[in-house]
């Protein structure tokens, strides 16, 4: 089989931030492009994490791009936008798009009260469930 997609998070490690993890990269092959597989991989991220006892979940992404919208569509919460934020591959400056999710547990604090915001907890996919190789 070969790898059509990938997605890291990372976890915080500050002590004030334990219920925290980063989203840091989603990559799909173009040819993989339109199958679901961002879907679950996300779910996939999302349930790990929340496994690993996360409540938020947060990530940026180049402003103007197609993510943007795929992380609307599951989801996400626009937070702003942080302009010249990083570099395009040929240097021109990058605007990057700040958003956030809570995910299982959201709607406890720290000290484990009820603080009303309804969090969701997510189930694991499976992956591997699109078969051994959808590329065309």
């Amino acid at each position: 089989g070969r790898v059509i997609g990938t997605v890291q998070v990372g976890f915080a490690t500050k002590p004030n931030q334990p219920h925290r993890g980063d989203l840091m990269k989603l990559l799909v092959h173009r040819r993989a492009r339109g199958l679901g597989l961002s879907r679950l991989l996300m779910e996939a991220a999302e349930a790990e994490a929340a496994k690993a006892g996360r409540t938020l979940l947060v990530l940026d992404t180049a402003t103007g791009e197609p993510a943007e919208k795929i992380y609307e569509r599951l989801g996400w919460s626009r937070t702003g936008v942080i302009p010249n934020y990083a570099l395009f591959p040929d240097g021109r400056y990058c605007d990057t798009t700040i958003f956030y999710k809570q995910i299982g547990g959201a709607d406890r604090r720290a000290d484990g009260a009820a603080d009303g915001r309804g969090g969701k907890q997510l189930s694991p996919k499976n992956v591997r469930g699109m078969g051994p190789d959808p590329l065309p």
